[in-house]
């Protein structure tokens, strides 16, 4: 189960659709929560 869950990781972060809303959504929160990643 783990390595299946690893290629899902892989497959999610090598398609640049999925990578590009990942960095959006992780922009979005960093300029909602400023002071969380500081």
């Amino acid at each position: 189960m783990k390595s299946y869950e690893c290629s899902e990781v892989e497959f999610r972060y090598n398609n640049s659709k999925d990578t590009k809303t990942f960095y959006h959504i992780l922009l979005k929160m960093i300029r909602e929560n400023p002071l969380k990643f500081r």
